[in-house]
């Protein structure tokens, strides 16, 4: 069954995501989508939000998205996201679809409509496993004499963004994400650069 049909006035830009576990919107980009309050059905949610801190949803919404199930098309509604709202490119995935990005657009196909033929092995690959696992995990080899330094002056530092949200937010949940955004160092490493820090 596909998301009821919705009509929105106001373009919603969403942020694809792969390091959110479900769909956020905002509050603030909701346009005229309807907020259809918890139930039992679909009750409020907590989320992780990067600056350690657990937002509550306020309710929820279909996206207006076409060629998907009514379940994948599920968002949370959120007071407020600082990055804008996320589109879980994991749940999309799991609603048999396929995403492909590079380094200036990204195309989400359904899995029937789409063959990719790669040329070589990939060089970088990782693993994934919904819904006890839902964030893509890549393991990368490291060293433990690796040296972290900063040259950039607080004049040129850019704003980077961390969109991810995770829905589980136990204490064991939440090292083992940290552990994994930072490319799973080894023990000895991840103390030596908290110590050092």
């Amino acid at each position: 069954m596909s998301a009821p049909p919705i009509t929105s006035s106001k373009n919603i830009t969403l942020k694809a995501d792969t390091g959110a576990t479900n769909h956020f919107i905002s509050i603030n980009d909701l346009g005229y989508l309807h907020v259809k309050p918890p139930s039992k059905i679909y009750p409020t949610i907590n989320a992780l939000v990067p600056t350690d801190h657990t937002m509550t949803s306020k309710g929820h919404v279909h996206h207006p998205i076409s060629h998907i199930p009514s379940s994948a098309s599920l968002s949370h509604v959120m007071p407020n996201l600082a990055s804008g709202s996320l589109l879980s490119i994991g749940k999309i995935c799991d609603a048999k679809c396929t995403a492909i990005f590079d380094s200036k657009s990204v195309k989400i196909y359904q899995n029937k409509h789409v063959d990719i033929a790669a040329k070589n092995k990939p060089i970088i690959s990782g693993t994934r496993n919904s819904p006890t696992q839902p964030l893509y995990s890549i393991q990368v080899p490291t060293t433990t004499n690796t040296e972290i330094t900063s040259t950039a002056s607080n004049n040129n530092i850019p704003i980077h963004h961390i969109n991810a949200s995770i829905h589980n937010p136990s204490i064991r949940n939440r090292v083992a994400f940290y552990h994994a955004a930072l490319f799973s160092p080894t023990v000895a490493t991840w103390l030596n650069v908290l110590v050092q820090g």
